[in-house]
């Protein structure tokens, strides 16, 4: 028999019964890095490093998420859930049915519609972003206005979505009153393109 088969040695040198350094091997100390964020003094402490260990465990998930918070904050890489919470930061509220494509880039896009916002050109984007589908505004000329006063404020939104596309007549007109000017009507045309 040898020697290896007869002591409770086992591979790479290290005993499987007794902890390292029990038999009189050397034992190279561990310790936390959150040891270096201490004053000098506590350095030499093997105790202190080793307790910190614990801390480190436990902080380490919070770390690698507060390493990964940027990404929260990127609409094209953060979660569905994430994506509605930033939308509501810019006052954006999504129905279920916008796909999540289309939020994504709604809410990419915030800061600049927003610059626009109660413009044709802005309810255009907006509506745009949501659908996938950019529509016609047409607003009565000064000629028209100047013949019925009525016509005032008023403009038309005509979408036309393909046939096999989730978005429906409802969610644009909600689109419409959340962002057309509040002393505005509006009138929305929707229509369904044959495939």
């Amino acid at each position: 028999m040898t020697s290896e088969a007869t002591s409770p040695a086992s591979r790479n040198g290290h005993n499987a019964i007794f902890p390292p350094g029990l038999l009189g091997e050397a034992v190279t100390p561990v310790r936390s890095r959150l040891v270096e964020y201490l004053p000098g003094v506590f350095h030499r402490n093997e105790f202190l490093g080793r307790f910190l260990l614990i801390f480190e465990e436990v902080l380490g998930p919070l770390d690698r998420q507060i390493a990964n918070l940027p990404a929260f904050f990127d609409p094209d890489t953060t979660t569905p859930e994430v994506l509605d919470w930033l939308a509501r930061w810019a006052g954006i509220v999504f129905d279920d049915r916008v796909p999540v494509a289309q939020r994504r880039q709604a809410v990419n896009n915030a800061v600049s519609i927003y610059r626009r916002r109660g413009t044709a050109r802005g309810l255009a984007d907006f509506i745009e972003s949501v659908t996938g589908v950019r529509p016609d505004i047409v607003e009565p000329t000064l000629a028209e206005v100047s013949r019925d006063a009525a016509l005032a404020f008023t403009f038309t939104v005509q979408l036309r979505v393909p046939a096999d596309s989730p978005i429906e007549e409802d969610l644009v007109q909600r689109v419409i009153d959340i962002e057309k000017p509040a002393f505005a009507a509006g009138t929305l045309v929707f229509e369904r393109s044959e495939a």
